[in-house]
């Protein structure tokens, strides 16, 4: 901006001191003379910026260039960088979540439905570094020993009544699917409680069972 006040300026004298010369010198040849030269340096102080320009080291230039170009690209390296530092960082923190979400229930799952989770999966965004927002988790269990041993307890009291009709047995498997089903949701129901989530946010799945 600057260079241009200047340039500017430039050409305004130097139309001045023409106007003033002119009117100084009589009339003649010489004066001829003089508005050529005057004419010769008021083009020159025209082409000025062109020929600053024409005067510019192309290295310079393309150094430049080469310059904006790799200012951008270190930019977008180090977005990306940060972009896949964060991924990581919610990773690893959903991760110790689940894990401490899955040893907060651990015993008591054990101790009153003779339960253990083989996996827990959660999904969940990050509102701040030091708080997640959990839109689901998914929990898959199994029954642990404990269980099968009361089972097995259950299965020797009642073999004195093996013999029954095939109808009852088949009565027997569907009452047993209702109540593990029920049984899944009081577990679902116990989970929310001991997580403080909401139940719909619990989705509980019985591995080899309803």
């Amino acid at each position: 901006m600057s260079y241009l006040v200047h340039w500017v300026s430039e050409i305004v004298l130097i139309v001045l001191f023409a106007v003033i010369l002119e009117l100084l010198v009589p009339t003649g040849v010489f004066q001829k003379y003089i508005k050529f030269v005057i004419g010769l340096v008021l083009i020159v102080a025209l082409m000025d910026p062109v020929i600053r320009l024409l005067q510019v080291d192309p290295d310079s230039l393309l150094k430049g260039v080469i310059t904006d170009q790799n200012n951008t690209s270190i930019k977008s390296e180090t977005a990306r960088q940060k972009n896949e530092i964060e991924k990581a960082q919610a990773a690893y923190i959903q991760e110790q979540v689940a894990v401490h979400m899955k040893n907060q229930v651990k015993e008591e799952l054990n101790e009153q439905y003779g339960l253990q989770i083989t996996h827990l999966a959660l999904s969940a965004n990050q509102t701040s570094q030091q708080e997640l927002s959990v839109d689901k988790v998914t929990v898959n269990l199994e029954k642990t020993t404990r269980n099968h041993r009361d089972q097995e307890s259950g299965i020797r009291t009642i073999q004195p009544v093996k013999n029954v009709s095939v109808n009852i047995e088949k009565d027997g498997e569907q009452k047993k699917t209702v109540q593990e089903s029920n049984e899944m949701k009081t577990v679902r129901s116990f989970l929310a409680k001991r997580w403080e989530l909401n139940k719909s946010l619990i989705s509980v799945h019985l591995e080899g069972g309803g």
